[in-house]
């Protein structure tokens, strides 16, 4: 809390909060009813990316309930607990329902973390190359990193080798060979990754249409790339702070104003924060029947 207050304080030294509630104010009933309904939409479609995510990497099918009330649950714990509070309760979640070890949670989270370093490179090389300012070394950095979610696999194959040998017993890891995974599956997973992203983009366009800023949506796309990744950096409840930081700083980067990235970032939060405490509390007091200490500590062999 101590960390989310400094930020703040900080943040609202450069921003007035003043500026924040006199444009809350000028928006119309339905504006705010768009902005909030932009949220839910993009909260319900990552339910899908969970979806497919889950059913490569675990044998377990996550039922439709859960693919779309999931997030809003994830989203409401994300408030709750400031250090990765919407992984934690997803982890102990499936663990419980659907018996998802908590090393394959993990490889899900990773794995959707390298996508989205991967699309960020992607979108910073082109920055770079549109802007010639990229030296020649920075190629080989850039596709390397672009390159990450392709070698994911082997990647994580070496880690449970790893820990199987120095810490047996104590990680529940998938029991997938390598052999089982084609490349075909990572580009499809990727391209999940792309898809949300660009419908995260689309509510990022329409808030900052509402504002009656003029930023383009390539703008916007390269905005919303960035900050997904900043988004996995959850330190504050509601990563409150960081993400007002992270998208002044890209906005700052693509030419335009921190103030309007601060600003447009502030209604993204508002919105997280009011579905979280009104339709995010509804499905976690439904949840809690699913929820099993038994079950979360039980030792089983996943696939």
């Amino acid at each position: 809390m101590a960390v989310t207050f400094l930020l703040l304080l900080i943040l609202f030294t450069f921003y007035p909060i003043a500026n924040f509630l006199n444009d809350l104010a000028k928006l119309s009933a339905f504006q705010i009813a768009l902005i909030f309904t932009g949220g839910l939409v993009f909260l319900l479609a990552s339910g899908i990316e969970l979806y497919f995510y889950y059913r490569i990497y675990s044998a377990r099918r996550i039922s439709m309930y859960d693919m779309f009330t999931l997030p809003l649950v994830m989203n409401l714990w994300g408030h709750i607990l400031p250090f990765q509070g919407a992984f934690i309760y997803n982890a102990l979640y499936l663990k419980s329902k659907y018996l998802i070890s908590i090393g394959t949670n993990l490889k899900v989270y990773l794995f959707q973390f390298v996508c989205s370093i991967s699309i960020g490179v992607i979108i910073l090389l082109w920055f770079k190359i549109n802007n010639n300012t990229i030296q020649p070394i920075e190629y080989f950095i850039y596709i390397l990193s672009i390159l990450i979610p392709f070698f994911y696999n082997k990647f994580w194959w070496l880690i449970q080798i790893f820990l199987q040998k120095y810490l047996p017993g104590r990680f529940q890891l998938d029991n997938f060979p390598y052999s089982e995974f084609s490349i075909k599956k990572i580009i499809f997973l990727f391209f999940i990754n792309l898809m949300i992203t660009f419908i995260y983009s689309l509510w990022l366009h329409v808030i900052a249409e509402i504002l009656d800023y003029k930023i383009s949506f390539v703008a916007i796309l390269i905005a919303a790339i960035l900050s997904k990744v900043a988004l996995l950096f959850r330190f504050t409840p509601g990563n409150i702070g960081v993400n007002q930081f992270a998208f002044s700083g890209i906005f700052v980067l693509l030419g335009l104003t921190a103030s309007q990235g601060v600003s447009i970032s502030l209604y993204v939060s508002a919105a997280y924060f009011c579905i979280s405490f009104t339709i995010g509390i509804v499905f976690h007091i439904i949840n809690q029947k699913y929820i099993s200490l038994n079950k979360i500590f039980l030792s089983q062999n996943e696939k």
